[in-house]
């Protein structure tokens, strides 16, 4: 599931800077490493679901990394760690 490519951009609130990039490269799934705090975040929640939906219509489907947030807030930290998260689909 995991691929070779990594798109990293300032906030999930600036996501529709990814459209064009990831349309020219033909992506057709993306697999979004927020951190963990976008289980409390309401604002997080929301960009997620609309980029969410602004892919679907660009035909690219959006899966999530989650683990626990004990094993740190960012996918850096749970890397660094050794930890690999779980693959959510975006539903």
């Amino acid at each position: 599931m995991y691929g070779t490519t990594v798109v990293s951009i300032p906030g999930v609130k600036v996501w529709r800077i990814l459209i064009e990039p990831l349309k020219k490269m033909g992506v057709k799934q993306a697999t979004f490493a927020l951190d963990m705090d976008m289980i409390t975040n309401l604002d997080v929640q929301r960009s997620l679901l609309e980029c969410a939906q602004a892919l679907y219509q660009e035909g690219i489907s959006i899966n999530y990394a989650s683990w626990d947030i004990n094993l740190g807030k960012g996918l850096d930290d749970l890397l660094l760690n050794d930890y690999i998260p779980a693959i959510e689909k975006v539903r």
